[in-house]
């Protein structure tokens, strides 16, 4: 069991770093930007036109200044009282007002438990209501591709991830305990070509499943989707009410409401009879991704609250989500997920304001805005809007809400073809359309070629990613969804329903900007492609397996050989134990272990597991060290450590995971072990920036191409034309965030034309408090050329801005950094 841990205020990271923590690996920012899989970025985009909050949607500056405020509070708790007391407290706050902005806080006894994600609520709802060896359980549920991808597997009491939760690394796969098995079943609720299946056929299928598992003496959980990823409620409500009437005392329905399009009544007729809720706060709601609640009926919780707790959700939950009376002591951990707790704050602030709306303007605004994008989707030949109607929950719901509206708009993509008329888009080309929405393409040359230009090309806009919908004349197609939201109600009813014309403009500009992709042939763009595929390629490759020859060439590096040597010499102890993340020949792991008692190096490469042991062992100390092999984002040792060595560094904290690897490392460790941290080699790492007029010829070929640079050597073909100015300092024992941007000024020292900046490196290996110095190592200067050159004066000023993740590809700064002369001194 992990410890009470008492945070000091500088433990807690920023507000864009809690808010991408606490999950499994989805809610990881991507490497070569700042967004994660979904295609949001931890903090406002208030430029994006958000229409695709079926997937997940940007945080707003209202949600983000609320995250933020809560995350004051617990800077000001912090060393006053265990961070475990503050989540609890905290989250139990959100509990309640969950409850009430819901409309169901009248109805005594409603349990809440707080989870990541949606896929994590299924396995939760599973494990609770699940059998036993002698009494097994069916779930029956509709096809995953409507629901999400991972969520079998979790019904099923299986990892979905690399990475539970709470952190902890774990086998994509596996099963999380040995309790009774699970089966899952799933119903397709589309035909073949992607149409819907009449609903009475999809009643049929799931009532003779749930029948057949009855007359086996199986126990059954019957997930309902209201309303899936196209839009659709199945089976219909009128079918799970006949079985439940039937078979009360072995079904238990659970309600996949992740999307939060229901209304406060339907979600009270739910509960009232006795169907557990499933909901998100990123969906409709438009909170940061990654934010889950279980909503269990009275009589329900009492049931389920006196059987014993299942352990196997340890990896997945904590005390504090859950609710006084539930015997979780001994099973979940009491510690605090503050990421969790910050992105629930954000989405009640969007709820809060939607909740203000009366109900008349919510439909009539809905009405006017469905009305209008079938219309556009119809008559244009390049979409094929898929059948959306209204939603029937009867005989649930006497009375319809405003959630009898469709909010949700999917469409397949065709393309003329000169030999075979319109063509279907195949899922790849359908995902290139969905990334290329997002981007601005006023400088791209492919959309320059295609014509695209002006407010078109500027337009970024996000829609719901592409959902696979069967297959048309032999082309797997997928479907795109165009979404109402939350905010976006909220946004068209103010200023007295007059933004609805906005709302809706802004609608149709995005399905403009689509069009033009797909008629244009911009989809097809080779370069866009291949761009998206290298800079990920690049980022697992060199984050992982960097080649053999690379490392042996590292041993052969004085410099850096030297002042680890030094580093390390003075930071291990005698009988200390050490940890090194990314342990490449054992190198840096043999110098420790001159000291330590024992020394655990990580390396995931198999190729460099297999040398670093055949080089240890002609190494005096080598057998104190054992080579793991094993991933150094998951790995934790058996036991504390004193000192953590984890170089993986490069230029400008490119290319390598050091910030991502050492972040994960000190969030796992605190959870096992509490404090204090071991001490880190190195301790941090200072950047700098210089203007540069760098020479691009090459025997008469210019080339203005990435280059490095020794430090330590002349420079010839390099005009220093400013000295240069440090713009980040990333100090390993406080919270490090892996988001760089800086915008900063230089003053010309001579005449000039400015065509690259200079990044340098310089790490902070260990501090030497009694002699007040440190022992560094300079890694090689990296030049990145500007895409426009700057002619300039001595005495003139210029501005440089980027932007970047550490760990990103060399592209992914390059094509950020911008320069432009401001005035004279």
């Amino acid at each position: 069991m992990k410890g009470m841990h008492v945070p000091s205020p500088g433990d807690i990271p920023s507000t864009e770093q809690l808010l991408v923590e606490g999950g499994d690996a989805r809610i990881a920012l991507e490497p070569d930007d700042v967004l994660n899989k979904y295609g949001c970025q931890p903090f406002p985009d208030p430029d994006l036109a958000a229409f695709g909050s079926s997937t997940a949607s940007v945080i707003s500056a209202e949600s983000f200044a609320a995250a933020d405020q809560l995350r004051h509070r617990i800077f000001l708790t912090a060393g006053v009282e265990p961070e475990a007391v503050t989540y609890t407290r905290e989250l139990d706050l959100i509990r309640r007002e969950l409850l009430r902005l819901c409309g169901v806080s009248d109805l005594a006894g409603i349990e809440v438990v707080f989870a990541s994600s949606g896929t994590d609520l299924h396995l939760i709802a599973a494990q609770l209501a699940g059998g036993t060896e002698s009494m097994p359980t069916l779930v029956v549920m509709v096809d995953a591709a409507e629901t999400g991808s991972h969520v079998p597997a979790a019904l099923a009491g299986r990892h979905f991830s690399s990475r539970a939760s709470l952190g902890d690394s774990v086998i994509e796969g596996t099963s999380i305990s040995n309790s009774g098995a699970i089966e899952v079943v799933t119903v397709p609720i589309r035909r073949e070509d992607g149409t819907p299946r009449a609903a009475a056929d999809v009643d049929a299928d799931f009532e003779s499943l749930v029948s057949g598992a009855a007359a086996t003496g199986r126990r059954v959980i019957l997930v309902l989707v209201d309303v899936s990823k196209t839009g659709l409620i199945a089976p219909s409500s009128a079918c799970v009410s006949r079985l439940q009437r039937r078979l009360p005392e072995i079904l238990d329905v659970l309600v996949d409401a992740c999307q939060f399009r229901i209304s406060p009544s339907t979600l009270l007729a739910y509960l009232e009879h006795d169907f557990m809720v499933a909901l998100t706060g990123s969906k409709f709601v438009t909170g940061p991704t990654f934010s889950g609640a279980l909503l269990i009926p009275p009589a329900v919780a009492l049931r389920l609250r006196k059987r014993p707790f299942p352990p196997a959700l340890g990896a997945y939950s904590t005390q504090g989500d859950w609710p006084q009376g539930w015997d979780t002591a001994g099973c979940l951990d009491n510690v605090a997920n503050f990421g969790l707790l910050l992105r629930w704050e954000a989405a009640l602030e969007e709820l809060r304001a939607f909740r203000s709306v009366p109900e008349a303007e919510i439909t009539a605004f809905l009405k006017t805005f469905a009305s209008a994008i079938q219309e556009r989707l119809t008559h244009d030949p390049v979409f094929e809007p898929l059948p959306v109607s209204e939603l029937d929950r009867r005989p649930l719901i006497k009375t319809a809400s405003w959630d009898s509206i469709p909010t949700i708009f999917p469409f397949l993509l065709l393309h003329p073809d000169t030999h075979a008329g319109m063509k279907h888009l195949n899922h790849e080309e359908t995902a290139q359309v969905y990334r290329l929405l997002q981007i601005d393409l006023t400088h791209h040359p492919a959309s320059e070629h295609a014509g695209i230009t002006g407010d078109s090309a500027r337009l970024r806009c996000q829609l719901g990613q592409p959902v696979a919908c069967g297959n048309r004349d032999g082309v797997l197609v997928s479907a795109l969804r165009l979404c109402i939201s939350s905010r976006l109600i909220v946004e068209a009813t103010s200023q007295g329903g007059r933004n609805t014309a906005i709302i809706i403009a802004r609608a149709k500009a995005a399905l403009d900007k689509t069009a033009l992709l797909v008629t244009k042939n911009v989809f097809k763009n080779e370069t866009i492609g291949s761009q998206v595929s290298e800079d990920t390629s690049e980022s697992h490759y060199l984050g992982q397996f960097i080649p053999l020859h690379y490392h042996h060439h590292m041993l052969m590096d004085k410099n850096r050989m030297g002042s680890f040597k030094a580093a390390i010499a003075h930071t291990v102890f005698e009988g200390a134990k050490v940890l090194e993340l990314g342990g490449g020949t054992g190198v840096l792991s043999c110098f420790a272990a001159s000291k330590a008692r024992k020394v655990w190096c990580v390396e995931f490469n198999p190729d460099l597991v297999v040398e670093s042991r055949r080089l240890l062992a002609r190494n005096p100390d080598g057998h104190k060290v054992e080579v793991v092999h094993a991933d150094a984002f998951h790995y934790l040792p058996p036991e504390p450590v004193d000192v953590v060595i984890c170089e993986m560094i490069h230029s400008a904290m490119l290319r390598e995971k050091q910030v991502a690897v050492i972040n994960a490392f000190k969030d796992r460790y605190r959870r096992r072990f509490g404090g204090p941290l071991p001490v880190f080699v190195p301790e941090a790492v200072i950047m700098a920036v210089q203007p540069l007029q760098q020479t691009y010829d090459f025997f008469g070929f210019h080339a203005p191409i990435v280059q490095f640079q020794s430090p330590h050597a002349i420079q010839p073909d390099t005009l220093e034309m400013a000295a240069p100015v440090v713009y980040s300092t990333l100090d390993f024992t406080l919270p490090t965030s892996p988001d760089i941007q800086w915008v900063g000024t230089f003053s010309m020292e001579r005449d000039g034309t400015v065509n690259a900046l200079r990044f340098v490196t310089k790490n902070i290996l260990a501090v030497v408090p009694e002699q007040a110095t440190t022992i560094d190592w300079l890694g090689g200067h990296l030049v990145l050329p500007l895409a426009e050159a700057l002619e300039v004066k001595a005495g003139n000023v210029i501005q440089v801005s980027f932007r970047y993740f550490a760990g990103g590809s060399l592209r992914s700064l390059e094509k950020n950094m911008r320069a432009t002369v401001l005035d004279s001194e």
